[in-house]
C-alpha cells in the first residue's frame, strides 16, 4: 500500500541506494582496492538484493511481520557492507571524498530503513491494539 509512510521511507530507501550505485560505481574492499560493483559478482548480488529488497518488502504490506524482518535483514546487509567499506576507508593512504560519499550512501540508506522499521512497528501496534477492543 503506497499510502502508508513506512512505503515513502523504502522507495526512497531503494532509489537511494540504486542512484548511489549509478553514480558512484566503486567500492572499497578490506584491502582497501577499489572495485566497481559490477566487476565482482558477490558484491552485485548484495547490491541488486539491497536495492531491490526494500521495494520487495512494500509488496508484503499484508504480513507486517514478515517486512519487519526483512527490513531488519536489509539493515544488518547494509551495517556489514558499511563496514567493510570503512576498513577500506581507513587502510587508504590518501583518502579522498569521492571514497566517503557511499558511505554516506549507506548512512541514509539505513537511516530510511530504521525510520520504516518503526512505522511498521507502529502499524503493527495499531493493529494489535484494534484486535483486543474487539
Amino acid at each position: 500500500m503506497i499510502q502508508r509512510i513506512q512505503s515513502l521511507y523504502l522507495i526512497l530507501s531503494a532509489l537511494l541506494q540504486g542512484l548511489g550505485l549509478i553514480f558512484y560505481p566503486k567500492r572499497l574492499l578490506f584491502s582497501a582496492q577499489e572495485v566497481a560493483y559490477d566487476q565482482h559478482y558477490l558484491m552485485l548480488i548484495v547490491f541488486v538484493l539491497m536495492t531491490a529488497g526494500p521495494v520487495a518488502v512494500v509488496f508484503l504490506f499484508k504480513n507486517r511481520q514478515l517486512q519487519f524482518v526483512l527490513n531488519r535483514l536489509l539493515i544488518a546487509a547494509t551495517l556489514v557492507v558499511w563496514a567493510i567499506h570503512i576498513i577500506g576507508y581507513v587502510k587508504l593512504e590518501k583518502a579522498d571524498l569521492l571514497h566517503m560519499a557511499p558511505m554516506l550512501v549507506y548512512l541514509f540508506y539505513m537511516l530510511l530503513l530504521v525510520m520504516a522499521n518503526k512505522a511498521i512497528k507502529r502499524d503493527e501496534d495499531l493493529v494489535r491494539a484494534s484486535d483486543r477492543i474487539r
